[in-house]
């Protein structure tokens, strides 16, 4: 179980949406809040990267959520983002810990700014 007081970071958690434009019929992409709920996120790796269109860095991070039943179906194709800070996260796996309904982690990379 997480304490509480662990719980300092305000998380939203995003999945992205397609829908089509009455007007034109184009194809249009926006991300809808599934929930905003109390977490802890933890840096687990950094590394920067010198690709060829200059230095970027890239930061790991394990986020841990108290489970309930909306955050079931959170998936990789899903984001979540620091309220607080207004980083976001591509969500790279999810874990019901030990498969106990009570504590989700997401293994997350930080997006670029």
């Amino acid at each position: 179980m997480i304490s509480a007081g662990a719980l300092r970071h305000r998380i939203r958690l995003e999945r992205q949406e397609s829908s089509n434009d009455p007007v034109t019929g184009e194809r249009l992409q926006s991300w809808i809040t599934l929930a905003d709920r109390r977490g802890h996120i933890k840096p687990v790796r950094g590394s920067e990267l010198i690709p060829t269109s200059g230095e970027t860095s890239q930061i790991t991070a394990k986020i841990m959520l108290r489970y309930d039943a909306t955050l079931s179906g959170l998936n990789p194709k899903d984001r979540a983002i620091d309220l607080a800070a207004g980083d976001i996260y591509d969500i790279d796996s999810v874990i019901n810990v030990e498969e106990g309904d009570r504590v989700i982690e997401l293994m997350c990379t930080e997006r670029s700014r």
